[in-house]
């Protein structure tokens, strides 16, 4: 805890849990009185655990893609500025943010975060620079993301806690000061305030606070600062919000994942795991990233420097849209290098969908028609063979025939009766005229 850390808690508003202010008050009091909370080697060291750190991540529910996640550690109170003996500001956290998004070997970014809140100086300047972040931005909370813990959570692409039991919420502003003036009449001393003539509402919050009236600082600085608050946990969180269930603006603190009314169940958290899958759900929304730019990029040829006629298409009513401005949206298509893109009106595409239909009936016709011809080809072909085996038994009979009817009978008894010769010749004609057909 620094001079810079005594000097916000004491002079600015706070997103912080009381329970969580109340624990810094040793401190801060050993500070007050001189005393040194830490060692120069400890602090050198606890400077050095506070750099951001590289965490790869292989086949993280993307294939076998590597990716490159800018990890980086909130905890203690949030401050502004850097503590000497802890952890950074979020003026710190901001630059390491942007450096990280700036830098082309980095994918996405994880904050871990342990934290019950802090000032509500430069928590501002950290959430818009989350917010402008290009890359994903997860949270993982360890322990505790409370107050201005949970707003800068809140800024992120999702918050994942360590374990059902981490506390969240605490979605609310408070003021905290100490009045010295009794300690310093005490040590023989007397506080005077002197403003200008025109200057009579300089510090009247403050003033009416120290008397007790504390209506001024909360309708002038608290509520201002709370409704903003308000605004930007609906803003980032969306419909995961569940405001019908439980109204988690009134600065309650939530367990993550336990009980009936949970950060789970009204919409504060997420998921559940360890630092691993918190690193493996950045990888998965850093390929989806990707994804998403390869796609604009494919798209962007169609950008309206480029292709100002395609670009007026979608300004059109359906009226104006004529073939003839369609043929020239593709002359302008063609004229660009692009050859397999074309726009067509609905009813020539129908008339191109009947005439393709026709020529594919046509072809089926055809194709029945070559079939039957190749059938008739066959039986004509087995009809011609079997013709000439019919004919080549027919010219070996008549030769045979011919020659038995040549052939003179050698004597009278071995001639047979006449009857006998017309039986078998009658026999002989009715064969050959059975095998003519």
């Amino acid at each position: 805890m620094s001079h810079n850390l005594i000097n916000e808690i004491i002079s600015s508003p706070l997103w912080i849990t009381p329970s969580y202010a109340q624990a810094q008050i040793p401190q801060l009091m050993a500070l007050l009185n001189g005393k040194q909370l830490i060692s120069a080697e400890e602090a050198l060291k606890n400077q050095q655990e506070a750099t951001p750190q590289m965490a790869t991540i292989d086949n993280a529910s993307t294939g076998s893609r590597t990716f490159n996640i800018a990890s980086m550690d909130l905890r203690g109170p949030v401050t502004k500025y850097g503590q000497w003996c802890g952890p950074a500001g979020t003026k710190q956290m901001s630059q390491w943010i942007r450096d990280a998004d700036e830098n082309p070997k980095v994918d996405a970014i994880v904050i871990e975060l342990d934290s019950g809140g802090g000032t509500a100086i430069g928590t501002l300047e950290l959430i818009q620079t989350i917010r402008n972040t290009q890359k994903p931005v997860i949270a993982w909370v360890d322990n505790i993301a409370a107050s201005a813990a949970y707003y800068i959570a809140a800024a992120t692409d999702e918050i994942i806690t360590s374990s059902k039991m981490d506390m969240v919420g605490s979605i609310g502003t408070m003021a905290a000061f100490a009045d010295f003036r009794g300690v310093l009449e005490k040590q023989g001393g007397k506080w005077h305030e002197i403003y200008a003539t025109k200057s009579t509402d300089k510090n009247g919050t403050f003033r009416a606070a120290l008397e007790g009236d504390y209506k001024p600082m909360i309708e002038q600085s608290l509520d201002p600062l709370n409704t903003n608050f308000h605004n930007d946990i609906k803003t980032f969180r969306g419909n995961r919000l569940n405001l019908d269930f439980e109204d988690v603006l009134t600065g309650k603190v939530y367990y993550a994942d336990f009980g009936d009314k949970s950060g789970m169940a009204v919409g504060l958290v997420d998921g559940i795991g360890d630092l691993n899958y918190a690193l493996e759900r950045a990888a998965a929304l850093a390929a989806k990233r990707q994804e998403s730019q390869q796609t604009q990029q494919t798209m962007s040829i169609f950008g309206k420097n480029k292709f100002p006629k395609y670009s007026e298409l979608p300004k059109l009513d359906q009226s104006e849209i004529t073939a003839e401005a369609l043929q020239e949206v593709n002359e302008e298509l063609t004229q660009q290098g692009v050859e397999t893109f074309r726009l067509s009106m609905a009813s020539e595409e129908q008339q191109t969908a009947d005439q393709t239909k026709q020529v594919t009936d046509l072809q089926a016709k055809v194709t029945n028609l070559e079939q039957q011809l190749e059938q008739a080809n066959q039986k004509a072909a087995d009809a011609e063979a079997k013709a000439t085996q019919q004919q080549a038994l027919a010219e070996k009979y008549s030769a045979q025939l011919a020659l038995n009817q040549q052939t003179e009978p050698i004597a009278d008894q071995d001639k047979e009766p006449a009857g006998q010769q017309e039986e078998q010749q009658g026999s002989d004609f009715q064969w050959f005229k059975k095998f003519n057909g």
